[in-house]
């Protein structure tokens, strides 16, 4: 373990609070049926995706059908689908965030992020 050594009495202290929590059976089934977080970290990461990436993103989307409607094929309208959902679904998460740091207050986080 990192950082300071704990003396005598906080050991003492930390082992008494660890027996009253080994004996809580409710918190330690709820702890052990707990999801890890990963879809909320997920979504965290969508909304993280730097403008210039989004910027990228929506060139390819209007290249890609610039040439699908040129040559009608299939596949570049599909490519084009693919890269458009993507965008708007970065677009959306990254409005959701810089809408909810707006409402919740925090001015300092109401600008994008770059």
């Amino acid at each position: 373990m990192d950082g300071p050594v704990l003396s005598a009495r906080e050991r003492q202290i930390l082992a008494v609070i660890e027996a009253e929590l080994r004996t809580d059976t409710e918190l330690d089934r709820r702890l052990r049926s707990m999801r890890l977080g990963r879809v909320r970290h997920a979504v965290q990461m969508l909304c993280r995706v730097p403008v210039n990436v989004l910027v990228l993103l929506a060139a390819c989307s209007f290249g890609l059908l610039s040439v699908g409607v040129r040559v009608h094929s299939y596949p570049a309208l599909g490519a084009f689908a693919l890269v458009c959902a993507a965008t708007v679904v970065l677009l959306v998460a990254r409005g959701a965030r810089r809408l909810g740091t707006w409402r919740s207050g925090d001015r300092r986080r109401a600008t994008w992020d770059r």
